[in-house]
């Protein structure tokens, strides 16, 4: 990369990275980082299409495990907000909110 016009982008200035190959790491529709692989020696050969396609399917599993991660905590507050808001009124739907599937319903006569 030393000898391409690559030389003069920042990252290329300031780490020397002679192989790089990333991609955006999309968490929903928001980048949420980059996954690559770098290194300071240069490459024998270019990149294939199977190492970029591989490096494609690790960005879109790990953006969609940290979507998840993000989704699952949003929605474990809105939970406990709601539960706050129940508590707040005096009215009590633990039961239907955390019932183990199976369980007969406790609070029928309600």
């Amino acid at each position: 990369m030393g000898s391409s016009a690559s030389n003069m982008l920042p990252c290329y200035q300031m780490f020397k990275l002679e192989s790089y190959l990333g991609i955006p790491v999309l968490a929903g529709d928001k980048v949420y980082g980059t996954l690559n692989f770098s290194s300071l020696s240069a490459r024998d050969g270019r990149f294939t299409a199977a190492d970029a396609e591989i490096l494609r399917l690790m960005g879109q599993w790990v953006g969609g495990e940290i979507y998840r991660q993000q989704s699952e905590h949003a929605l474990k507050q809105e939970r406990n907000k709601a539960q706050r808001y129940l508590d707040m009124a005096g009215v009590n739907y633990a039961g239907y909110w955390c019932r183990p599937a199976g369980q007969p319903d406790q609070q029928k006569g309600l």
